[in-house]
C-alpha cells in the first residue's frame, strides 16, 4: 500500500508540473485590469485580469468561458494580485487607514494615486495577501500575476527609502510563501505564480535563494523592456539592456518571460512582435490604462 501511495503521489506530482509547464508554449498574451470583461481573441494563450472585476467579482461562468478556445487548447488565465502595494479600492482597505495608516502602509506611490508602498514584510500584510491568494484558488484561476515585485528596490539600502538591507531576500521569500500556501497548504500543486518586473532580484540574493526563488516561480512578466521612456504609450525603442540580461537569466532557466510594451501603432506592434520572437519572449501589446485589448492581424 505505500508503495502504491508513493507511486500516485508521484504520478500526480508528475501531472502538476507537466500542467505548470504549459506556460512555456505561450507566445502571446493579453493584459487587461478595467473596463468590460475582455474578449480575448484566439491566439491569446494567457489572460492577466483583475479578478475583482470592474464592477463585481468575476464569476465562475465567465472565469471559464474566458478559458475556452473552442477547437483549441483551453486558455491560462491568470488573476492579478498587487504584493508590494496596497489599493484603497479593494475590500481589504479600511476608511480609517486614510487618517492613520497601519505600520506596514509607508507612503502614496506618487505616479499612481490610490496605490500605497507597503512593507512587504509585515505579517499583517501577508497575511492579507495570503486571504487573497485563497480567494483566487477557490474561484478557479490557474494562478496568480504577482504586481510590484520591484517594491525590494524601493526598500533597499540604495533605494528612496533605504531602511531594509534583507530586501530582496525578503521579497523572494514572500512569494515563495506565496506559492507554497497555493500548492501545498490549498492542495494546488498545478498553481503558477508569476511575478511581474524585479527581474534583477537575482542579483541581490544568495546564488542558493535564487535557485530557490528561479524554482519556485514559472514565469516572469517584463513591463517596458523596449520601449521606455516619458510617454506613457509609444516610446521609442529603446532596449533596457540591464533588464534585457536579467530575463535572459529566467529564460535560460527554462522559465517564460511575458513581455508587456504598451505600444498601440501598428507599425511598433509590428517592430516589438519581432523583436519578442528574436529574445524568445511571449509578447502582450496594450494600452497603459489596461482598460482594453488590441487585436492584430499578424
Amino acid at each position: 500500500m505505500k508503495a502504491l501511495a508513493l507511486t500516485l503521489a508521484l504520478a500526480l506530482a508528475g501531472t502538476a508540473q507537466a500542467d505548470r509547464g504549459r506556460i512555456r508554449e505561450v507566445t502571446r498574451w493579453a493584459y487587461q485590469l478595467q473596463g468590460e470583461l475582455p474578449r480575448p481573441g484566439a491566439e491569446a494563450d494567457l489572460l492577466v485580469i483583475d479578478p475583482d472585476g470592474n464592477r463585481a467579482p468575476v464569476t465562475p461562468r465567465q472565469l471559464e468561458r474566458l478559458k475556452s478556445r473552442p477547437g483549441r487548447p483551453g486558455r491560462i488565465v491568470l488573476a492579478y494580485l498587487s504584493i508590494g502595494e496596497a489599493e484603497n479600492y479593494r475590500s481589504y482597505w479600511k476608511s480609517s487607514w486614510s487618517r492613520r495608516p497601519p505600520p506596514f502602509i509607508a507612503g502614496e506611490n506618487r505616479h499612481w494615486r490610490g496605490n500605497f508602498k507597503v512593507r512587504y514584510w509585515s505579517p499583517e500584510w501577508q497575511a492579507i495577501v495570503l486571504q487573497a491568494i485563497d480567494r483566487i484558488v477557490d474561484a478557479g484561476y490557474d494562478g496568480a500575476y504577482l504586481d510590484i515585485i520591484d517594491a525590494f528596490e524601493y526598500f533597499a539600502p540604495d533605494g528612496p527609502k533605504p531602511e531594509r538591507r534583507s530586501a530582496a531576500d525578503d521579497m523572494a521569500a514572500f512569494v515563495e510563501r506565496l506559492a507554497r500556501h497555493a500548492r501545498v497548504d490549498r492542495k494546488r500543486p498545478d498553481f503558477l505564480i508569476v511575478p511581474q518586473n524585479g527581474a534583477t532580484i537575482l542579483d541581490r540574493i544568495a546564488p542558493a535563494h535564487a535557485d530557490d526563488y528561479l524554482a519556485t516561480v514559472d514565469a516572469i512578466g517584463a513591463e517596458d523592456a523596449f520601449y521606455s521612456g516619458k510617454r506613457g504609450e509609444n516610446n521609442p525603442l529603446h532596449p533596457d539592456e540591464e533588464m534585457l540580461a536579467a530575463l535572459e537569466r529566467f529564460r535560460r532557466a527554462g522559465k517564460a518571460v511575458l513581455s508587456v510594451e504598451y505600444v498601440t501603432l501598428p507599425d511598433k506592434i509590428h517592430e516589438y512582435l519581432k523583436l519578442a520572437a528574436q529574445h524568445g519572449f511571449a509578447a502582450c501589446f496594450a494600452p497603459r490604462e489596461l482598460d482594453h485589448l488590441i487585436e492584430s492581424k499578424e
